[in-house]
Parts: structure tokens; C-alpha cells; sequence
């Protein structure tokens, strides 16, 4: 559908409305902005973007929720707390699940001499009390997200929360759900075409009658 039939853009209060409660995440919504003068520049166009980005639906981890049992790691725990918020969900997934019904656990212990590294696959993830695969939450189960020395544990848990980057924190703007692109205009190309081949024929005269006099 073209957003240009329901909103006025003009209007920015309508648009967030409209995202708010009409937005499908499966729903392709374009803009489409005629310009024959090129007056709109890309800075226009990128922040017109940006405003669409934070009024989309996302999904991530609620910081207020998270809850760390035992942290002798090197990092204190508002520091792994904005690391959890950073890390990358499945959100299209997860817009179709309850949410609340989730909880991800985390109880690693660090009992060789070597560093172990804490990723998301060694998180557990519940719903319901049942146990579910990580890939169902996380994108990159192997993304780093702390390290332990020896005898050094992480314990904690978190829950997920449905937000927006403009009413919650960055960490909910979402990626690549808003670009843009020019399209190709064929008939100003042609047009465009045209006037070089005629100017090259006239560069062309004009050498061979500047020749001919020599």
C-alpha cells in the first residue's frame, strides 16, 4: 500500500498513529515522493527514515527486569545489563509469540584455567516453564557477550518487553525495516540521452567546418 493515501505529510502526529496501532511488521508500506527539481535532498530523505524507524514495534530485552544472582566478572552489572539490550533478537518471531510467557536464565561458572567465553547459547531460554531453543530468541547464538577467568561466575535472568525506540531506548530501533532508493525516471534518462547526442553533433559540425576552413 502507499502510505501517501492514509497519511498527510504534513501531518507527523497522524503517522505515529497510524504506526502505532495499524502497523503489520509483514505489512510493506511505501512512500512514494515526486520531485522534478530535485529540491528534496538525501539529508531530507534519511531523516524522513529515521522518524519511521523510531515508531516501529520492536522487541528486546527489558533492562528493569533483569536480575544478576551471582556477577564476579570484570563487568558490573549495568554494563552487561546495556550488552544484553544490544544483543540481537529474532523479532519477527517474537512479535508473534507472549512474550511475558518467556524468561532467559544465565548460570555459568568458569572452573578451568583457561578464559571461557559467555554466549547466548549458554543462556536458557523458558516458556512456560518449558524449555526452548535459543535460535527461536537470538539471532547470533555465538556472539560474544562476556568473558570469565577462573572460579569467576555469571548468574542471572531477564524477560523481553515490546517497545519503541522513542519511548523506550536505542536499543529498540530496529534494522533495515526503513530505506530508500530513487527510481529511475526512463523518460527524463531518454530525454537526458538525447540532448548529448544532439550537442555531440553539433561539437562534431562544428570541428569538421573549423577543419574545412584550415
Amino acid at each position: 500500500m502507499l502510505l501517501s493515501d492514509v497519511i498527510k505529510f504534513e501531518d507527523p502526529k497522524v503517522l505515529t498513529e497510524y504506526l502505532e496501532k495499524n502497523f503489520d511488521p509483514k505489512e510493506k508500506i511505501i512512500i512514494t515522493i515526486k520531485n522534478d527539481k530535485s529540491e528534496y535532498e538525501i539529508a531530507l530523505i534519511n531523516a524522513l527514515r529515521r522518524i519511521l524507524l523510531v515508531d516501529l514495534v520492536s522487541v528486546n530485552i527489558d533492562r528493569d527486569s533483569v536480575k544478576f544472582y551471582e556477577n564476579t566478572s570484570v563487568f558490573c552489572d549495568d554494563f552487561l545489563t546495556h550488552r544484553l539490550s544490544l544483543l540481537p533478537l529474532q523479532v519477527e518471531e517474537l512479535l508473534k509469540m507472549n512474550i511475558e510467557e518467556i524468561e532467559i536464565l544465565c548460570d555459568v561458572k568458569n572452573d578451568d584455567v583457561t578464559i571461557v567465553n559467555v554466549c547466548p547459547k549458554d543462556f536458557k531460554v523458558l516458556q512456560n516453564d518449558k524449555e526452548i531453543n535459543n535460535k527461536k530468541i537470538f539471532i547470533l547464538e555465538d556472539c560474544l557477550f562476556a568473558r570469565l577467568k577462573y572460579g569467576q561466575r555469571l548468574s542471572f535472568s531477564c524477560q523481553l518487553k515490546k517497545g519503541t525506540s522513542k519511548k523506550n531506548t536505542s536499543a529498540f530501533s530496529l534494522v533495515s525495516k526503513a530505506v530508500y532508493y530513487f527510481e529511475r525516471d526512463e523518460k527524463q534518462i531518454k530525454e537526458e540521452v538525447k540532448k548529448i547526442k544532439m550537442k555531440k553533433k553539433e561539437m562534431n559540425f562544428y570541428c569538421y567546418i573549423k577543419i574545412s576552413i584550415i
